[in-house]
């Protein structure tokens, strides 16, 4: 079986540059972008970050940003990233990639730090920017099966349909599964792989048992581990089966 690979992204990161030398780039940038004036080295030395000033330096925000960088979660360093925003300091988001000044602020060496706590997104960090990727449109995240409707099951924070059992893969992320007509005990599949700091491939493969369609012919329904199938002919008791298993690249 040959994965398919869709949602190839691509992205251009600045190389061979100090990472306080990127930042202080682009808040100039984004200073000249708002029509900031430069300030000279020496007042940029005299700042003091709560002088009271309606609009803040280029150094009280290149300061203010690296103390985001010291926050223990990618939320903590978002979310001060953002009041550092607000504060009036610019920002400039990376048009070519599509990425938030928080994500290319807030860097990342393992998928632990961009745990965002919600169980319908897998947290990943892929080249050491956080991503959190939502697992399916119609995940309803939980904090007990009372949250789940038609009563489904609240699995490690995402509810699985009523009927269905809950398990966990190696990152505690919550899968479901049930069993087929053939008594295979089919789980979904949720995989991720790779360095976090160079790119990752994923599998988010939310099947449970498939090959309904061969019912009439009498056919049980099969497991192709989360995967999607089908019976290559529905209506023949001696047909070959098909699994296809989806395997998307981050940058």
């Amino acid at each position: 079986m040959e994965p398919q690979r869709f949602d190839e992204w691509t992205k251009a990161l600045v190389s061979g540059t100090s990472r306080r030398g990127f930042l202080t780039g682009v808040l100039r940038a984004g200073a000249a972008a708002l029509g900031l004036s430069a300030i000279s080295a020496q007042t940029a030395r005299a700042d003091d970050d709560d002088d009271g000033a309606s609009q803040p330096s280029i150094a009280q925000c290149e300061r203010r940003v690296a103390r985001c960088q010291e926050r223990s979660s990618f939320r903590k360093c978002a979310r001060c990233v953002d009041e550092v925003v607000a504060s009036g300091c610019p920002f400039i988001d990376d048009p070519a990639t599509g990425l938030t000044f928080a994500q290319t602020t807030c860097s990342c060496s393992s998928d632990s730090y961009c745990a965002d706590g919600n169980g319908c997104t897998l947290d990943i960090c892929s080249s050491n920017v956080c991503y959190n990727d939502p697992i399916e449109e119609s995940c309803v995240h939980c904090r007990s099966n009372r949250q789940c409707p038609n009563g489904g099951k609240c699995c490690h924070g995402r509810c699985c349909p009523a009927g269905r059992t809950c398990q966990s893969n190696a990152q505690g992320v919550g899968i479901c599964c049930e069993i087929c007509d053939d008594g295979t005990n089919c789980c979904q599949k949720i995989t991720t792989a790779g360095d976090p700091n160079s790119s990752r491939t994923l599998v988010v493969a939310l099947a449970t048992c498939v090959g309904q369609e061969g019912a009439a012919a009498g056919l049980p329904t099969f497991c192709c581990g989360g995967c999607s199938g089908n019976y290559d002919d529905p209506t023949d008791p001696n047909s070959g089966l098909g699994c296809f298993c989806p395997v998307r690249s981050l940058p």
